[in-house]
């Protein structure tokens, strides 16, 4: 619609009292903010830009604009600081869909967005810290079709869990 938002984080103490947390900063410039999670250490934030990579499609049917993956880490959820674009290279044209952290680390998936006329492909990935990132096997993702969409992951004491639907 080309309106573009401001990012909102609220903050409280109590689960009752929430304040906002100044995000007017450089690191939040164009940003969409959408998935939190808990790391060792305090929070990783997760986003995207609200600028799309020029993929010159034009708008056409089935053409998918392109954001660049944000992630900033925060040890009290009032101060934030970008993860630098070079530990973002795993995310190039993918759009986080869940994210979790526990015992074994931080998981994520995601759809990555081919820059013209292929299909879609969900991609896993994992981290120790929420700063260094390495794809991971996608189970089920069969050829022509999207195949399974991730939309939630909880980490648990020996690992992850994932929900989603399978979109064959």
């Amino acid at each position: 619609n080309g309106v573009a938002s401001a990012p909102v984080i609220l903050s409280s103490t109590d689960g009752s009292a929430w304040q906002r947390v100044p995000t007017d900063g450089p690191e939040f410039k164009d940003a969409f903010l959408e998935e939190l999670t808990a790391v060792p250490g305090g929070l990783l934030l997760v986003g995207q830009s609200q600028i799309s990579y020029p993929i010159g499609c034009a708008g056409a049917a089935g053409c998918n604009p392109v954001s660049k993956t944000l992630m900033w880490t925060s040890s009290d959820g009032i101060k934030w600081k970008s993860v630098p674009t070079s530990k973002l290279a795993a995310f190039d044209r993918v759009w986080i869909t869940a994210i979790a952290s526990g015992p074994k680390g931080i998981s994520a998936f995601g759809v990555w967005f081919p820059l013209t006329g292929s299909t879609n492909k969900n991609m896993a990935f994992h981290s120790a810290d929420g700063i260094n990132w390495s794809t991971a096997r996608f189970p089920d993702q069969p050829s022509g079709t999207t195949g399974v969409m991730v939309q939630q992951v909880a980490a648990t004491a020996t690992g992850f869990v994932s929900v989603g639907d399978n979109n064959t």
